[in-house]
């Protein structure tokens, strides 16, 4: 069998739709065709490779004004097989009609392809570009040369040539086409100048804010690819906070393409605040998805919290404070060291709650360590207070023992147990218990006549 590899010989052929839905993006596929291979059941493989930024749209948008796309890779390779020679039998769908429906393995979409042939030590191979993004609603944006949205692309076997028809499979509208040659669908629809202002451009990317030197913030990104994408500019915004995550961004500006800078000298910001940025491309006013956001400023750690103090409650040691008046606290860190060694974190207390903390780790009513406690307030930006005054619980010990006097009788058993089995068998065990530490004497064996 002689396997043929190549990238692209199509057809693109649609099904019939209900023309009473104005503006309804055609089904489309690309069906590949051999014409006269040398062995009519040899199978023929096909490939469609990306060689641009390819871009995905939602095939369930009915018209062109809705239409949305989004840059995708699920798109960028695809083989199909035919088995039949000199015929059309399937192939691959673009996206517009199949996108959303599953496997994207037979799909492609809006972008420019490699599709070649190798047969035997030559190489051939056609590059179709479908980065228009009227592809799918031509018949109700114009007049298109041939079908709407169809091409057939077979290559001939005899002399290793390849032939486009925009009519029909089985019409006599077949043009050769040169090998390594690039076909604009656009063109060949007889539709003008192809629109790329639905295509959503790729996203900024290492957003960097750094001091102005005449005040402000200085901004700077970079570009994904700009020689492979469409967008005429950026836009800059900004959230001002004293408590992120930031939420309410606001555009303070745009930058022209050629630029990946931006000056923000109206900056202003307060005690605890600062600022964070985000940047997006916007191709005729479609926005790409933003860059990751940036902080500029210096908001200030929160104070130390004050009033501390500490009592018992219920044989737990409890420290109390004064909650700190800052915007922005998000909870307070309690701190534990016992006989004045290394300190070490023993809790949490939210900000939202009573600023109090009860140590049930420790028991007052139990022999304790000397324990030193201080508290430290930690904000939204994660920054953290000094420590708070100390207050200290002094140990405890146990009880001592009254001394015994020496001269009093003690009595050898403190508790007795009954004795199993009865003493009428041949053996019996007893049990008890004495005061304290002693040496027993063994109970000796009484005999039989006893």
């Amino acid at each position: 069998m002689n396997l043929l590899k190549g990238v692209f010989l199509g057809v693109l052929s649609s099904c019939i739709f209900a023309q009473s839905s104005p503006e309804f993006a055609l089904p489309v596929e690309l069906y590949p065709i051999a014409k006269d291979e040398l062995h009519s059941s040899a199978s023929t493989t096909f490939i469609m490779e990306s060689v641009s930024t390819v871009w995905a749209s939602d095939g369930g948008i009915p018209n062109y004004s809705a239409q949305a796309t989004w840059i995708s890779t699920d798109y960028d390779y695809l083989e199909y097989s035919t088995t039949r020679n000199n015929s059309v039998d399937y192939g691959f769908n673009f996206v517009r009609s199949e996108d959303n429906s599953g496997s994207p393995d037979n799909v492609f979409g809006y972008g420019k392809y490699k599709r070649s042939v190798e047969a035997g030590e030559d190489s051939y191979y056609l590059f179709l570009d479908y980065r228009d993004d009227r592809i799918g609603y031509y018949n109700y944006l114009g007049t298109p040369t041939g079908s709407s949205i169809d091409i057939w692309v077979r290559f001939d076997y005899n002399d290793n040539s390849f032939w486009i028809n925009s009519y029909g499979f089985n019409t006599p509208n077949w043009v050769e086409v040169t090998s390594h040659s690039t076909i604009n669908f656009w063109e060949l629809k007889g539709m003008g100048t192809p629109s790329t202002s639905k295509f959503k451009p790729y996203t900024p990317l290492n957003l960097m804010a750094e001091i102005n030197v005449g005040g402000g913030a200085a901004l700077d990104w970079q570009h994904h690819t700009p020689s492979d994408d469409y967008w005429n500019q950026y836009k800059i915004y900004r959230c001002i906070t004293d408590s992120p995550p930031a939420t309410s961004y606001t555009e303070i500006g745009q930058s022209s393409k050629l630029s990946t800078m931006f000056i923000d000298g109206s900056l202003t910001l307060g005690t605890y605040e600062a600022a964070f940025y985000k940047v997006a491309a916007s191709n005729a006013g479609l926005l790409s998805f933003f860059s990751d956001s940036v902080m500029f400023g210096s908001p200030a750690a929160p104070n130390a919290p004050s009033n501390g103090q500490l009592s018992i409650v219920s044989d737990h040691p409890k420290i109390t404070w004064a909650r700190n008046t800052e915007p922005n606290i998000d909870e307070y860190i309690v701190y534990i060291r016992k006989n004045g060694g290394s300190w070490w974190e023993q809790g949490r207390v939210s900000q939202t709650r009573f600023p109090s903390f009860i140590d049930i780790h420790t028991n007052t009513s139990m022999p304790i360590d000397d324990l030193d406690y201080h508290i430290i307030a930690k904000n939204k930006f994660e920054l953290l207070s000094g420590m708070s005054s100390i207050v200290s619980v002094m140990g405890l010990t146990a009880k001592p023992v009254a001394p015994r006097n020496e001269e009093e009788p003690v009595s050898p058993f403190v508790n007795k147990f009954d004795v199993f089995p009865n003493p009428f068998n041949l053996s019996t065990n007893m049990r008890f218990s004495i005061e304290e530490d002693s040496n027993v004497t063994k109970p000796q064996k009484v005999s039989e006549n006893s």
